[in-house]
């Protein structure tokens, strides 16, 4: 019996946030993906709302965003080294305890430039058939999805039985399977 996963997915690097780091940049479209055990999807929901209610109190924002942490930005400007360790331990404990593993995919701008004949075939095989609009984000969403399918049915022997994307390109927070 083939294992089933549920697959999250939130863009990082769209919301023009500056930042130093040379990997997550604004010419880069990175999607970051949380491959989530079917069975373990509930407890993972309500582990995250959990946690990003109480740092949303702590540090006194509406939404707790990563990328606002990681690059100390607004309610995270004074954020000790020490406080970023123990949430990004918090969160990593979780994960590691729970068998949530998280996949990344990044378009940079050169991708293509290199590559025509990989977005030439994510656009006419799946974009266009589903009658999607095409840009850069749609096509490293179509990149995560292809990535993170290849890892359930080819090294864990499994399915993917929903898609969850934040901000997606249907609605928030709707399943795109």
């Amino acid at each position: 019996m083939k294992r089933k996963y549920i697959l999250v997915m939130d863009d990082t690097g769209f919301n023009h946030n500056e930042t130093q780091d040379e990997f997550v940049r604004q010419e880069k479209n990175t999607f970051c993906t949380l491959l989530i055990p079917e069975n373990k999807f509930q407890l993972a929901s309500d582990f995250m709302n959990t946690m990003c209610t109480y740092l949303n109190a702590r540090f006194k924002t509406k939404e707790f965003h990563f990328c606002e942490m990681y690059n100390k930005k607004g309610s995270f400007e004074n954020l000790s080294d020490e406080e970023f360790i123990e949430i990004i331990e918090t969160f990593i404990g979780f994960m590691v305890s729970q068998k949530i593993e998280i996949i990344t995919q990044t378009l940079a701008d050169f991708t293509f430039k290199e590559n025509p004949e990989i977005e030439n075939a994510i656009v006419n095989q799946i974009l266009k058939p589903a009658q999607v609009k095409v840009n850069d984000k749609t096509i490293s969403l179509a990149l995560a999805i292809i990535k993170n399918k290849k890892r359930v049915e080819k090294e864990l022997n499994g399915e993917i039985k929903a898609i969850y994307c934040d901000e997606g390109i249907r609605k928030p927070n709707s399943s795109l399977t």
